[in-house]
């Protein structure tokens, strides 16, 4: 029988070229992200890595538009392909994320393209939206 894991907002995690490592008291797992793609640090800004508003980890990709979110209590991993609404053509990934209660989504950048971008709490979509400043200071591309 399987025991589930406290809230992940309680925890810590951090990602490794595998996958996202959680932390517990008296507990560490990696959760592997099945077919998850992303380019070293010398070709781009890392993935991100954010806690939403019910203890689940979202990993973002920094090349393509799709999330893996692990489930607070099971730790159970779930692949979330994005449909953009623009740029289309480009390889869009995400190298910052986080939850904005104001909005009830998740908001991301890409430092590659300088792009903002609203997803949708079920994970599905992706709208582009204006700059946000706070990413100023989020990892840039030279």
């Amino acid at each position: 029988m399987a025991v589930a894991w406290p809230c992940a907002a309680q925890e810590t995690s951090w990602l490794q070229p595998d996958g996202v490592v959680v932390q517990a008291p008296g507990r560490k797992a990696l959760v592997v992200l099945p077919d998850w793609t992303w380019v070293g640090e010398s070709h781009a800004c890392p993935p991100a890595l954010a806690v939403g508003p019910r203890g689940e980890i979202l990993v973002t990709s920094n090349v393509l538009a799709s999330v893996w979110k692990v489930d607070p209590l099971t730790l159970e991993v779930t692949f979330h392909p994005l449909e953009l609404d623009s740029d289309g053509d480009k390889d869009v990934g995400f190298s910052a994320l986080r939850y904005s209660l104001d909005e009830g989504a998740w908001l991301a950048f890409s430092a590659t393209h300088g792009s903002t971008w609203r997803i949708d709490p079920s994970l599905t979509q992706g709208k582009k939206i204006a700059y946000n400043p706070e990413w100023r200071k989020t990892c840039v591309i030279n």
